[in-house]
Order: structure tokens, then C-alpha cells, then sequence
């Protein structure tokens, strides 16, 4: 996988109407499991991108 998909799926994670602390769960298992697809993936670098506030939508 590359950065622009590691992106989309932050920003779903993002976008994702969720308590924090779950999104923060959801955030951690994805960086577990794509940290296996490239060597370059930065864990702490998603988790922070999931964890963004959303755009709002039409924004």
C-alpha cells in the first residue's frame, strides 16, 4: 500500500462518527495491521491523522 491509500483510510477513521476513545482504538488496530504493508508506515503519523477533527461536510 502507499501513502495516498494510508491517507484515505485516515481520513474514513477521521470522518467516522464514533466516541474518541473508540476511534482511538479503531485508529491503533488499522496502524497495526498496515504497519505490515510498508516498511515506511509510520504508526504515530496515522493514529494522529485518524484522530484529527473532521472537516464538516460541504465545507
Amino acid at each position: 500500500m502507499t501513502r495516498k491509500h494510508f491517507v484515505l483510510i485516515a481520513k474514513t477513521v477521521a470522518d467516522l462518527d464514533i466516541p474518541r476513545t473508540n476511534r482511538l482504538k479503531v485508529a491503533q488496530r488499522f496502524a497495526e495491521t498496515l504497519a505490515a504493508t510498508n516498511p515506511n508506515f509510520n504508526r504515530y503519523i496515522f493514529v494522529e491523522a485518524c484522530m484529527e477533527i473532521p472537516t464538516p461536510k460541504g465545507a
